[in-house]
């Protein structure tokens, strides 16, 4: 298998990148997390999602594919879902690119406001592991910023091991504090790679603060997903249902998440997807 390596950019281009395609926004703002970390746990391979939810797994291969989404998410203490999230993605072999357009969700009483934000990930690795770094740039009056770096570890062809340091070095994007945390998790296939279950953990502040487990059932062109989070206590905090269907290099889905706070709040999303 090739190995993808490629140098970083300098931060410097990324500032000047941001400051000339992004707006600023309130100061007041705070940020949605990018939906495919919502739909892709870290140790999966995949598409162009993974530039968010785990670059490493840009490290292995040198596929080409596009994404496009749109999500609807209810503000907080609301039920009814508005306009979250435009996302657009590509990922180049072991370089991916996203921009998305999204509500930024202000303090109480505060009406949201919109604003645009920058991603750009880069993933190396060998046949078995691979390393990868994400940043995501914001802009507000100054331009903000937050990394991500995280690693895969393929135990077979069946068995996928990933972790990542989400949110390095608690940084403070768009006036909000953004606390690091450690993200671990395990994907198996079946025999016949039409069923893989996935679980992870997320540590936070020196403690467990919350599980997700995704299982995915693949038949002919068309998928299911069904995924479960959980606190640290083992108490259910919502869960998800989503569905696919596949032509040629093309994909479409979508997904439905409930939360159980407020009890009948419900997300929504759809999306595109198109290998090269």
């Amino acid at each position: 298998m090739h190995v993808a390596r490629y140098a970083l950019p300098r931060g410097g281009c990324w500032i000047l990148l941001s400051a000339a395609l992004f707006p600023a926004v309130g100061a007041e703002a705070q940020m949605l997390d990018p939906q495919p970390l919502r739909n892709t746990l870290v140790s999966e391979m995949g598409g162009a999602e993974v530039l968010w939810s785990n670059p490493a797994a840009l490290g292995f291969g040198d596929d080409t594919a596009l994404l496009g989404l749109v999500s609807f998410i209810p503000e907080p203490g609301e039920t009814d879902a508005g306009f979250g999230q435009a996302l657009l993605g590509a990922r180049m072999g072991g370089v991916g690119v996203g921009v998305r357009r999204e509500r930024f969700q202000p303090d109480a009483g505060l009406d949201p406001v919109m604003g645009t934000g920058l991603t750009i990930s880069v993933g190396f690795g060998t046949d078995r592991f691979a390393a990868g770094v994400s940043n995501d740039q914001y802009r507000r009056g100054i331009t903000s910023s937050r990394w991500d770096i995280g690693g895969m570890w393929r135990a077979s062809n069946r068995v996928w091991v990933g972790a990542a340091w989400r949110d390095v070095a608690s940084p403070v994007v768009i006036s909000q504090d953004r606390e690091q945390s450690v993200v671990g998790g395990v994907t198996v296939h079946s025999l016949n790679e039409r069923i893989a279950i996935s679980a992870e953990s997320t540590l936070q502040g020196g403690s467990l603060v919350g599980y997700r487990a995704l299982l995915r059932v693949h038949h002919a062109a068309a998928d299911v997903r069904v995924s479960a989070e959980m606190d640290s206590d083992g108490v259910l905090r919502g869960f998800g249902l989503g569905f696919g269907y596949r032509i040629g290099a093309n994909r479409a889905f979508g997904t439905l998440e409930r939360e159980r706070e407020p009890a009948s709040a419900s997300s929504y999303m759809l999306g595109a997807a198109r290998e090269l």
